[in-house]
């Protein structure tokens, strides 16, 4: 009676012994998600900020006074009790925003905080439409 009650646990143990590394990767990637919904939703509020500030009636001018980075320090908040730097992605990387002509461009790294590959997060915007 002991033995059969075993039974399905060793056989469970032996499945999640094996796949380990499966199950682990994919809790990897579910964490993963979190902070690129992060990463879209502070994108979505410089874009916010820089319409705000643009129907203000002040111009863009990201050259100055340390770029992008500190225009993102001075204009957005983290949410919540969060502190920490609104001008970084959730990996660490400051994000990059390009003025061209009247769309506002903003890049995280991703997950492999190298710009330029697949998992980049992108949003662009006519932040002078309103």
């Amino acid at each position: 009676m002991l033995v059969s009650r075993l039974i399905p646990l060793v056989a469970f143990g032996a499945v999640v012994f094996h796949s380990s590394g499966a199950i682990k990767d994919r809790l990897a990637a579910m964490g993963g998600i979190g902070d690129q919904i992060v990463a879209k939703q502070r994108i979505v509020a410089m874009l916010d900020a820089a319409s705000l500030q643009v129907t203000a009636g002040d111009d863009l001018n990201f050259a100055r006074a340390g770029g992008f980075h500190s225009w993102v320090r001075q204009h957005v908040r983290v949410r919540g009790n969060i502190r920490g730097d609104a001008g970084l992605d959730p990996w660490g990387i400051p994000y990059r925003g390009t003025l061209v002509g009247r769309t506002l461009n903003i890049v995280s790294a991703g997950p492999d905080r190298q710009f330029g590959t697949k998992d980049d997060i992108k949003n662009g915007q006519d932040v002078y439409a309103y």
